[in-house]
């Protein structure tokens, strides 16, 4: 029986029978021409776009724009949270306020 169990894999595998690959038959699989052609395609892409977008006088105006307003809100983030710090240890101490060290009679 162990013989027949490996026909029978062997088939299954597609050694036998039909199944064999030609060399003239076609693999579903891309290929590396393929896989370059993509990629060139894609460069190519990336280039006209950089050409057409980021080069451009008005994308570098809004994108200055963009980063001075982003430096003004960090700005105003500090600020709110300095003053927030501020206002806390102010609640702090008043929660506390009403102790208080003893006297000396």
């Amino acid at each position: 029986m162990p013989g027949s169990t490996a026909v029978h894999v062997k088939n299954i595998l597609g050694v036998f029978g039909d199944n064999k690959l030609n060399m003239n038959q076609q693999c579903d699989a891309p290929s590396v021409w393929d896989t370059l052609i993509v990629l060139l395609l894609h460069v190519r892409g990336l280039g006209i776009t950089w050409v057409l977008v980021y080069r451009t006088d008005k994308y570098k105006r809004l994108k200055a724009e963009v980063e001075k307003q982003s430096k003004k809100l960090e700005k105003k983030k500090e600020t709110i949270t300095e003053s927030a710090g501020r206002q806390q240890k102010k609640k702090i101490v008043g929660k506390f306020s009403y102790l208080t060290w003893p006297s000396k009679i």
